[in-house]
């Protein structure tokens, strides 16, 4: 027979279940959160280790101090996944947005996850955002990632969702180039990671 997961935390005739759980939020909406023990109930903070197998007894998920997160993405180790990074300072204005300098080159290797911008209000010029890959490789090798023409809905608003698939090498960039006609206040930035 299985086990199954119970979070009660007393049984019917009101006794402490173990292991205690506690919450991320008083109301118990939160995560849960187990104390990890030894075989004796000795609480163990600095150290987790789990038999490598078949059977799965949950999923992990620690942080470091740096705000990095360690995951369990295969089967038989323990990787360090970086923390977001977004562009140092997101780029703003009232005129064209330039592929040369509305740019994003980390000197890494990354996977883009979204370009967002967001305007005070729609233009209503028919001009594509268009967001492009500048190929370390050359030239040959430069493709338009995502195209849209923000007066096609009066948006305000547009983010292009990428994520995995869209990883690049060390010397590639990614642009956006937008002609702003209208002079509209953006705000537009870049959220990869380092892969």
């Amino acid at each position: 027979m299985s086990p199954t997961y119970n979070d009660k935390t007393e049984d019917d005739l009101g006794r402490q279940i173990k292991p205690i759980v506690t919450n991320t939020a008083k109301d118990g909406s939160g995560t849960p959160l187990f104390a990890i023990t030894d075989a004796d109930g000795h609480a163990q903070t600095d150290v987790l280790s789990i038999t490598a197998g078949t059977n799965v007894i949950g999923k992990v998920r620690l942080v470091t101090a740096t705000g990095d997160e360690i995951t369990d993405d295969t089967a038989d180790a323990i990787q360090v996944r970086p923390k977001l990074r977004l562009t140092g300072t997101p780029f703003t204005g009232s005129a064209a947005i330039s592929a040369a300098t509305a740019k994003i080159a980390p000197s890494a290797a990354f996977r883009l996850l979204r370009v967002e911008i967001h305007l005070n209000a729609a233009p209503t010029t028919s001009e594509n955002l268009v967001v492009a890959l500048d190929a370390g490789d050359g030239a040959d090798y430069d493709v338009v990632l995502a195209k849209q023409d923000l007066s096609a809905g009066s948006l305000t608003d547009f983010v292009a969702l990428f994520g995995p698939g869209f990883e690049f090498e060390s010397d590639d960039v990614i642009t956006a180039a937008w002609t702003n006609t209208n002079t509209k206040t953006y705000g537009l930035r870049f959220v990869y990671e380092l892969i």
